[in-house]
């Protein structure tokens, strides 16, 4: 089996791009824990507090049954200070040779649930993104029973299985655009923190398919102790990864926003425009001198800044925004569909 987590979210829909899906019935998450080829998985549905309640039973009912993994995962949300961990349903058991854990759909639920599957599964990574460098959590909270089948295996704080796959490239020693981008800001970035998302998010459900679908996300922190979450596509070891960054700031009403910078297009600033103006132009510039410097010439009318990049800048008029490049004006749509749409692209490219 890969050394390796796979991650389904509870819908009958397909569609949603790199992330893996499953009904919510019990069938489903039976067929597909069988065929998977990793060595967990972790179901993500339901609400914030409960998995589909099939999902669950089927679970329950299996052989071995772990109620520790819960009681771990639910130990590291309250040492998280998470106000509702002792409310939170999770289950977790062995079927065959994979550690099965379903748990609601929420973030910081699923992330403290990716911590703990990495280190009692042996896992070193995700089934698309890398997973490393977790905090430990204490065995003995996880295995709650002896078993016939064979040991669950640790990984300490920092490192990562005895047995990663040689497909997961060391960090290389060359040093990438976004790596400069980070000695540019004097950002240092915390490579043994796995990022949390920034509750802000979950009001950009697009914009948080993207983030969720990094393959490492790290923390970094400002001279001034603002911390911003590091997303690497498709990890954060190579020069050439695509890199955002992922902060709260304001715009010039004073309402918080997210701030979004593409690191790996330095030295070129390229990300939305906020007031803190940390990268990119601050958004309560006047955006004729900005369009003139990246397009050439001012727009027949005006708006706010909402993003530049290369040589387009994006304005906010109204409720909507749109996209001027020296020669015409493109429109975007909202300012969470622009956002979504610079944020794929970003990610990309």
């Amino acid at each position: 089996m890969h050394q390796s987590i796979l991650v389904l979210y509870a819908t009958e829909e397909s569609g949603l791009g790199p992330l893996r899906t499953c009904p919510p019935d019990a069938d489903s998450l039976e067929e597909a824990v069988r065929d998977a080829q990793q060595t967990a998985v972790l179901a993500i549905g339901g609400d914030g507090f409960c998995p589909p309640a099939q999902w669950r039973s089927w679970v329950r009912d299996l052989p071995r049954h772990r109620p520790g993994i819960g009681e771990a995962i639910r130990l590291r949300l309250r040492e998280q200070g998470h106000p509702s961990a002792a409310l939170i349903a999770i289950e977790g058991a062995m079927e065959g040779d994979c550690l099965v854990v379903v748990a609601p759909d929420d973030a910081a639920v699923r992330d403290a649930a990716l911590g703990v599957l990495a280190e009692v599964s042996g896992a070193s990574r995700l089934s698309v993104p890398v997973l490393e460098r977790l905090p430990p959590v204490s065995s003995e909270a996880v295995i709650d029973e002896p078993s016939e089948s064979p040991p669950l295996r640790t990984v300490g704080a920092v490192g990562l299985a005895a047995d990663t796959p040689a497909s997961v490239a060391p960090p290389s020693e060359r040093r990438g655009p976004w790596q400069a981008a980070l000695d540019a800001l004097g950002w240092t970035l915390d490579d043994t923190r796995w990022g949390d998302l920034p509750p802000l998010l979950g009001r950009y459900a697009p914009v948080q398919q993207v983030v969720e679908s990094a393959g490492e996300r790290r923390v970094a922190r400002a001279a001034d102790g603002r911390e911003r979450l590091i997303c690497g596509f498709p990890d954060l070891r190579r020069p050439e990864a695509k890199v955002l960054s992922i902060g709260v700031s304001q715009n010039i009403d004073g309402d918080d926003i997210l701030e979004v910078f593409a690191l790996h297009r330095h030295p070129s600033a390229t990300g939305t425009c906020t007031t803190l103006g940390a990268w990119t132009p601050a958004a309560d510039l006047m955006a004729g001198p900005v369009c003139e410097a990246r397009a050439g010439r001012a727009p027949p009318e005006g708006g706010d800044l909402f993003a530049v990049d290369g040589r387009t800048v994006y304005l906010l008029r109204g409720k909507r925004v749109v996209g001027w490049n020296g020669n015409r004006v493109e429109p975007q749509g909202t300012a969470s569909q622009a956002l979504a749409t610079l944020v794929l692209r970003w990610s990309q490219r």
